[in-house]
């Protein structure tokens, strides 16, 4: 039986397919929640993972979509049942999924690290003679929009930060044109046609030649689907993967544009600095050109696992290797196996233990550590034909606003 601690997983024939996301805080609370007739939902108290499973026989994206709702659809029952207030963290950088694939049990486990970049830059004005002038820039003056961006740079949550980015948008725009007798979107064109001389509304939409039309498709119209939740209109729900990408590009524009309407119209001393995502390909290259592998630890004998980097799970600002085993060929075992332990010591420990926690990343050339992987949990193979590892580093830009939150 597979278990990430004492959670089951990938036990055919109830649990082909699921997915293990990581609690906010461990758990008090040990249930089991049935959200719909093809999900079972489990926790278990001072375990670190709430675990979804089905019968069905879903491919890995299937099975993390649907396995993801039907954990969000638990917390809400337990949530309402006044059991338990819990919530997910860092889905999109660490989960396991499960699934099966022409017999084959498969698992991935997902596990991305952050890189957090700055830039900064001082030069002195001088004059003809030589003589330094005073270049001081001017101090901030406050304004009430500045109050929902700083809110929007605070919570961890993607819905709220739109929020609070749109209303101190909408705060600064009716700063520069106040709001007559008219309808909120007659209101919203009217001033996004007529904007300050320094602003061009195209460096904030993805749209085509008519930035107006862009932007009410890719920001109003998001507005209204966050703002709104009623019964046969359309609208955006916290916790959906789909609807919280949607959010996640548009909140990237909306900020961005707030910081130039409060730059235009408001005296200002905003720092900042960026690392481009060819500047973090650049420093990231290392994953390209390098050998290197996975070694686990608490499994004997050792699983070794060449470690790849991974386009199809790389993006921008984002670079992924993956590593992936068969753990029915015990071969990969032994390689580079010589340089941690005597090989022939392989054949002494008899059935493999097949239990993992940790993870080494290392380079083959000299054995050198680079990273670990830590599962919260002791993870059993037991029914695992196929074991896959998805680690990555991701950008973050410090000396830029936020618009990058976990999903």
């Amino acid at each position: 039986m597979g278990t990430l601690g004492s959670l089951e997983i990938a036990e055919p024939p109830g649990h082909r397919s699921g997915v293990a996301l990581v609690l906010e805080g461990e758990s008090s609370l040990t249930k089991t929640v049935d959200p719909s007739s093809d999900w079972e939902v489990s926790l278990k108290a001072d375990n670190s993972y709430i675990v979804a499973n089905t019968s069905n026989i879903l491919d890995r994206e299937e099975a993390f979509h649907q396995g993801h709702e039907a954990i969000q659809e638990s917390l809400d029952i337990l949530s309402f049942d006044n059991k338990a207030d819990l919530i997910c963290t860092d889905v999109s950088d660490e989960r396991l999924i499960w699934w099966e694939d022409q017999g084959a049990q498969h698992l991935r486990i997902v596990d991305n690290g952050s890189v957090t970049a700055s830039t900064s830059a001082t030069a002195t004005v001088v004059d003809a003679d030589g003589n330094i002038v005073d270049d001081s820039s001017p101090s901030t003056e406050w304004h009430e929009a500045m109050r929902y961006f700083r809110l929007a740079q605070v919570t961890n949550d993607l819905f709220d930060a739109y929020r609070n980015i749109y209303l101190s948008f909408e705060r600064i725009l009716s700063h520069i044109e106040p709001k007559s007798n008219e309808g909120e979107g007659a209101w919203l064109r009217r001033v996004l046609g007529n904007l300050p001389s320094g602003i061009d509304l195209g460096n904030y939409t993805d749209g085509s030649t008519n930035p107006v039309d862009d932007f009410m498709q890719e920001q109003y119209e998001v507005r209204n689907k966050i703002f709104h939740a009623k019964e046969g209109e359309s609208r955006l729900r916290p916790q959906d993967t789909e609807d919280q990408e949607t959010v996640q590009d548009s909140l990237e524009n909306l900020t961005r544009f707030v910081i130039a309407l409060i730059r235009e119209t408001t005296p200002t001393n905003r720092s900042g600095g960026v690392i481009t995502y060819a500047g973090f390909d650049f420093m990231t290259k290392w994953m390209e050109e390098k050998e290197l592998e996975l070694l686990t630890h608490r499994r004997y004998p050792p699983l070794v696992m060449n470690a790849e980097h991974d386009s199809d799970t790389s993006e921008p600002g984002l670079k992924s290797l993956l590593a992936r085993a068969n753990l029915e060929e015990e071969n990969h075992t032994v390689t580079n196996f010589r340089n941690w332990i005597r090989a022939e010591r392989i054949q002494s420990w008899g059935r493999p233990r097949r239990r993992v926690k940790t993870f080494t990343l290392s380079e083959v050339k000299d054995n050198r550590p680079l990273a670990e992987i830590n599962l919260r949990e002791l993870l059993s193979l037991e029914n695992i034909t196929v074991l896959e590892v998805q680690t990555g580093l991701y950008l973050i830009n410090a000396g830029m606003a936020r618009y990058q939150f976990p999903r």
